[in-house]
């Protein structure tokens, strides 16, 4: 009896997460997923270690453009976490990497008129 309560708790213990592994979807444009018993959170820190690096190897720097999770509740009361990240590799100084309130130098001339 023992052993029958103790096979769902390895086999919890020694799931494998399941990887798209990093998919081309347009010029520097990515996708990759992954599913797993792990929490959520153990998951995102997965795909984004994996996007980084991909961004690494193309001396790219890496940009968030979505994320998603979701969770399904599956035989035994088993939660099986699946995350979603969209991310793209661009140059550094490329404009996406630009806050809109950092400070830019202006391409127009404002007249200010005292009246």
């Amino acid at each position: 009896m023992k052993k029958l309560f103790l096979l769902p708790l390895v086999l919890l213990i020694v799931s494998c997460a399941t990887t798209s592994g990093v998919i081309n979807t347009g010029p520097n444009s990515y996708i990759i997923s992954i599913s797993d018993t792990s929490p959520v959170g153990v998951l995102m820190k997965m795909v984004y270690e994996e996007a980084n690096q991909k961004c690494l190897k193309e001396n790219k720097k890496f940009l968030q453009t979505k994320i998603s999770n979701d969770s399904i509740r599956g035989y035994a009361d088993v939660t099986e976490a699946t995350v979603v990240l969209e991310f793209r590799c661009l140059d550094a100084e490329h404009p996406a990497f630009m806050r809109a309130d950092d400070r830019r130098e202006s391409d127009k001339i404002i007249e200010i008129r005292n009246d």
